[in-house]
């Protein structure tokens, strides 16, 4: 490989690793759907989260278990959020 296209292998596997590390199983309100993403955002009570493709979703707070609407919410308090 050249070394610019080994720098670039290199940053692209870091950044999957990256997002890979913050994935978790987010499931609905009924028990029945879930998914693994990684969480983006909340706001306006629309939650975006990142699918392990890369694909974003947005999702309304209510409609997600009570585990991940408090995993928002802790999100949302940290400092920098």
């Amino acid at each position: 490989l050249l070394p610019s296209a080994a720098l670039l292998a290199l940053l692209t596997g870091a950044a999957a690793f990256a997002q890979n590390k913050d994935l978790r199983t987010w499931k609905d309100c009924t028990g029945s759907f879930e998914i693994k993403a990684a969480f983006v955002e909340e706001e306006k009570g629309v939650v975006t989260i990142r699918q392990e493709d890369g694909e974003l979703l947005e999702i309304e707070l209510t409609r997600l278990s009570v585990a991940d609407q408090n995993f928002v919410k802790a999100q949302k308090s940290k400092p920098g959020n």
